[in-house]
């Protein structure tokens, strides 16, 4: 390619070193992406984490795992996608009462969302379990107990 006069120069010059930018840009996102492996681990302290809050698994679809937890606000739907790929970790949240759910929460009044996004993954979790300790009913051994025995006569 022949390039003649300075202002041709110029402009080729300035495309070539915009195109370096954008070549550092992109390098400098695909390694802030997260990798299969990360989002693997991601989903499994989620799913512990949920669980273990009451949450009951309702999956309608490959490409997500949602749980449903019952709050003292009423059921938060907890839908977690497949971050790899992505640059942050997310998982998404509502309230079936948004009205209801506003009153203890800062969730969308209108919507019920509640929803986490963060690039740190440890964040993340930890804002999970503290949104899930501020809203789950947490029974006593007693209330267990009754619980326990209602769903046993429900059974039979």
């Amino acid at each position: 390619m022949v390039i003649t006069g300075c202002k041709s120069k110029a402009i080729v010059i300035a495309k070539i070193k915009k195109i370096n930018k954008m070549k550092k840009f992109n390098e400098f996102l695909n390694e802030r992406k997260i990798t299969i492996k990360q989002a693997q681990s991601f989903k499994e302290r989620v799913t512990d984490m949920v669980e273990s809050f009451g949450g009951v698994s309702d999956n309608t679809r490959d490409w997500f795992t949602a749980w449903n937890v019952k709050t003292h606000v009423g059921n938060l739907k907890i839908t977690l996608h497949d971050d790899a790929g992505s640059e942050i970790y997310s998982i998404y949240t509502k309230f079936d009462e948004p009205k209801r759910a506003k009153e203890h929460v800062d969730c969308n009044p209108y919507s019920g969302k509640w929803n986490i996004h963060h690039s740190n993954v440890d964040w993340v979790v930890d804002e999970l379990e503290e949104r899930l300790d501020t809203v789950t009913i947490t029974p006593d051994e007693e209330t267990q107990a009754l619980i326990n025995s209602a769903d046993e006569l429900l059974d039979d």
